[in-house]
């Protein structure tokens, strides 16, 4: 195996199928691509690190990190991961770990600019910056992280005539003790959502509004004046039901919220979006697979380091060359 042309491969757009041919990563589905050869991935703590969002966010990483560098997965059962069919094996426990805390995404980004990746490793945070060569693999991801509701959700967006504006305005858990004092969790002001779908609706006024909130009851007066959409219910899962409808909105604003701006990159690449921006006080436009730092959008973030200087080594050697050999490698 040429790592470098692999990984050159990779950044071209293509991805290794089961027979050994690269072909575009958007003509093939994520179990067509060959399991790597050249060592392990895993993440042991998939799963604890944040909600559904975060999880998908952190289980992609996971794929693309191993389909980039000819690695395969380990990492266990985890609870968003049975909302898209997630393909899990149990995790290798005696692994060397590198951590990341929250916010400490752009310190992570510097995973995708090592000259020799790692291998045979374990992480540990939340990775929810998208490094530049993700962008090519936009369908791959989306099929990675494909609900069943999909088709529901495509029938709910056609019974809506003309555009369609949505926001997804966080609030339940960001009152939480835990989270004072910390900038990315303060709430945003709805007054900015407000006035940032007046605009949207001042180009299209007779598009329809759809509102996410885990505090709908709360928020929604305020947009009372362009009468919004009833939640949709075409999935069991409220979560699932929101996150797709964001995804399929001509125009979505969102704030301080993994979730919505996962639903950004589920969405077509078409959808205009607006990101909340502490610094001026306003939504503004944004492309979620191109807005890096996220989180700097809300307050200041780790800067990059040398990610070997958050290696924690483990007494695994021997339990590494022992199961090596139990699967024939």
């Amino acid at each position: 195996m040429d790592l470098k042309a692999h990984i050159a491969e990779f950044d071209r757009g293509r991805v290794r199928r089961r027979d050994g041919v690269y072909v575009n990563s958007a003509e093939i589905a994520p179990g067509e691509i060959a399991t790597g050869t050249s060592g392990v991935v895993s993440m042991r703590n998939l799963g604890l690190n944040g909600r559904m969002a975060n999880q998908l966010l952190q289980w992609a990483f996971l794929n693309f990190y191993a389909w980039r560098h000819d690695l395969w997965i380990e990492a266990p059962a985890f609870p968003a991961g049975r909302l898209v069919g997630a393909a899990t094996a149990p995790a290798f426990d005696d692994l060397p770990s590198i951590a990341y805390g929250p916010f400490e995404d752009a310190a992570a980004l510097a995973l995708w600019e090592q000259a020799t990746p790692f291998a045979n490793i374990d992480f540990d945070g939340y990775f929810q910056e998208l490094p530049a060569c993700w962008a090519p693999h936009r369908e791959l991801f989306r099929k990675l992280l494909r609900f069943g509701a999909e088709p529901a959700a495509d029938a709910w967006r056609a019974a809506i005539p003309g555009k369609l504006i949505a926001v997804h305005v966080r609030r339940g858990d960001l009152a939480d003790p835990v989270h004072a004092g910390i900038p990315q969790f303060a709430p945003v002001p709805v007054d900015w959502f407000v006035d940032w779908v007046a605009g949207e609706m001042a180009k299209t006024p007779d598009a329809q509004l759809y509102i996410a909130s885990d505090s709908r009851a709360e928020i929604l007066p305020a947009f009372a004046r362009w009468n919004p959409l009833p939640v949709a219910t075409f999935a069991a899962d409220d979560r699932i039901g929101d996150l797709l409808a964001l995804s399929r909105a001509d125009a979505l604003g969102f704030g301080n919220s993994s979730y919505g701006r996962l639903a950004g990159l589920l969405a077509a690449d078409d959808q205009r979006q607006a990101v909340a921006d502490f610094n001026a006080q306003a939504l503004v436009p944004c492309d979620t697979w191109n807005d890096r730092p996220f989180w700097a959008h809300f307050g200041p973030v780790a800067a990059k380091d040398e990610p070997a200087t958050r290696l924690k080594s483990r007494p695994w050697r021997k339990r590494l060359k022992a199961w090596f050999k139990r699967r024939g490698i």
